[in-house]
């Protein structure tokens, strides 16, 4: 079986507001195309969460 596998990229986003973009960014230009991006937010005071919306 040679399949290539999905790849999960998880971004922790706790007050991130100013560098989210980029990364966000950063992960879309891949030239891989199987992947998931999972953002995870608890709560940042600055605005990390609006960001993903």
């Amino acid at each position: 079986m040679s399949e290539t596998p999905k790849i999960s990229v998880i971004v922790p986003v706790y007050n991130t507001a100013r560098y989210l973009a980029r990364c966000l960014d950063s992960i879309a230009a891949q030239t891989f195309t199987d992947w998931e991006c999972v953002c995870v937010d608890d709560g940042s005071p600055d605005e990390s969460g609006a960001g993903l919306i």
